[in-house]
């Protein structure tokens, strides 16, 4: 088992630090870029015959086109990155945990699903950083385009900066009834399973449920917890950066961590 975890732990920073190389080369990118659309507006460059944007002066890299292409996410370089790279990082904490656990005499049964947990956890955790460190210097780009003249220049970005302040309060609402129904599908699905939960302690609970046992009942809630915890961050997340900057603060995301991590925790106790 200290062979596994040594093996383990050398892959998750070889991991890291292909991670960190990409993530200076995502820096200098951006950077670039912001520099190449600059440029363009000095010179004058003329846009394209029919392009996709409309633009008084444009350029190869001031009319790229806004990502339009979905497979379940919009695709896009940087959550593509972090969609590797996260579930990457968060693969190797399994055998790192799960050997650290065994190691430590904690039997299989309880090993592996605190394992399989904190793997999950871990791979959320760093798509969701990844994501959100793209999203910080989209921001600063953005504002340094604003000061540039480079923002307005856009009619789409035009449009958008004109209508924020009226989009505010239905964004508000959409805020408000999306974090509601999340959590109240969270709450209702776990309080229906501990129900069921109970109906283990009576005698004819291997007829009335089938073959389901509680530890399975307990591994499936818990994954169901922990993939509504990251949809609920991730939509938070996605409205505080696009129209709610004084929504979903730390203190929302520390009590959204606590609330998974007790309900999982409880899980756990009860697949004991």
């Amino acid at each position: 088992m200290p062979t596994v975890v040594v093996v383990a732990l050398l892959g998750f920073l070889a991991t890291l630090g292909i991670t960190l190389y990409d993530q200076r080369n995502s820096e200098l990118y951006n950077a670039l870029i912001h520099r190449a659309k600059h440029l363009e507006k000095q010179f004058g460059v003329p846009s394209s015959p029919g392009g996709l944007k409309r633009l008084p002066q444009g350029g190869q890299f001031r009319e790229r086109p806004e990502k339009n292409r979905r497979i379940v996410f919009k695709a896009g370089h940087d959550l593509g990155l972090a969609l590797i790279y996260g579930p990457l990082l968060g693969a190797w904490l399994f055998p790192i945990s799960y050997a650290a656990a065994r190691f430590g005499a904690v039997c299989h049964g309880y090993a592996l699903p605190a394992s399989v947990i904190l793997a999950g956890i871990g791979a959320a955790g760093f798509a969701i950083r990844l994501v959100a460190l793209d999203a910080h210097e989209r921001e600063r780009y953005k504002a340094a385009a604003m000061e540039d003249g480079l923002y307005e220049d856009d009619p789409a970005n035009r449009e958008r900066t004109m209508n924020d302040e009226k989009e505010v309060p239905e964004s508000f609402k959409t805020y408000e009834d999306g974090k509601h129904r999340r959590y109240q599908l969270l709450f209702t699905v776990n309080g229906g399973a501990f129900a069921v939960a109970k109906l283990f302690g009576e005698k004819e609970a291997s007829r009335i449920l089938g073959n389901l046992t509680l530890h399975q009942l307990s591994i499936g809630m818990v994954l169901f917890t922990v993939v509504m915890i990251v949809d609920i961050f991730m939509f938070g997340e996605k409205m505080h950066k696009t129209y709610l900057p004084d929504a979903f603060g730390w203190q929302g995301k520390t009590v959204l961590t606590l609330i998974g991590l007790i309900i999982c925790a409880g899980w756990i106790l009860v697949a004991r």
